[in-house]
């Protein structure tokens, strides 16, 4: 009912997180609480979802950061900006893309074209139309060099170059060697782990495999769904 509420007097609520959610009227945004009350003013072109405290906002064209009453944390001085997970968000300047903590302060230099983001305990990360995986730290966790990083399931994510595929742990090491064959067109999800078990092809042939590498369907079917 609070939502309905609100709703009559703005174009669009969000959803609510850590008790605000962002409110729009023609092109300006705030924030509410759950009664309603505007705790931040109508005066952003957009404000993010609260997490950890912090909201990133945009202003005047640059993005910065607020604390819950509209105070400004982080100065409006990036080209782009993420919420922030697990202490760090991904901001954009010039083009780039790197990584602050809560304070503002960068803990990832602005050197990727892309980084994915830390919702989990590491991230991927692409420059010059390579990938790799690196720590909400910087640290380069696999080497920004190959062609296809796909996404961590099971603690796992298919690494692909030239035709062949293998699986990297969240530190980065290779726990199934690139033994595989990567097939030409398949989509980025085609080979991830789900439920323990991933799709593989040998010879042409597709199966299934565990977590250790080891087939839990052989190799020898045209394509498993």
């Amino acid at each position: 009912l609070g939502k309905e509420v609100i709703a009559v007097a703005y174009d669009d609520v969000l959803g609510f997180s850590e008790g605000l959610a962002t409110v729009e009227r023609g092109e300006k945004a705030g924030v509410v609480d759950r009664s309603g009350k505007l705790v931040i003013k109508m005066e952003y072109e957009e404000v993010g979802e609260f997490s950890g405290g912090l909201a990133y906002a945009e202003k005047d064209g640059k993005f910065g950061y607020l604390d819950p009453k509209g105070a400004v944390v982080i100065p409006f001085k990036y080209d782009g900006a993420n919420t922030f997970h697990n202490g760090v968000a991904v901001v954009e300047q010039g083009g780039q893309f790197g990584v602050i903590d809560t304070k503002g302060e960068q803990v990832v230099p602005f050197q990727y074209d892309w980084i994915e983001g830390f919702i989990g305990a590491v991230s991927r990360v692409r420059k010059d139309g390579r990938m790799g995986v690196i720590s909400p730290f910087g640290d380069v966790l696999l080497a920004v060099e190959h062609a296809l990083v796909g996404v961590f399931n099971d603690g796992l994510a298919l690494v692909a170059d030239g035709g062949r595929c293998g699986y990297v742990d969240l530190s980065g090491r290779f726990m199934i060697p690139q033994r595989f064959e990567m097939p030409e067109g398949a989509v980025p999800a085609w080979g991830d782990f789900h439920n323990g078990a991933a799709r593989v092809m040998s010879g042409g042939k597709a199966g299934l495999i565990d977590a250790r590498g080891e087939a839990v369907l052989s190799p020898k079917y045209t394509d498993i769904g």
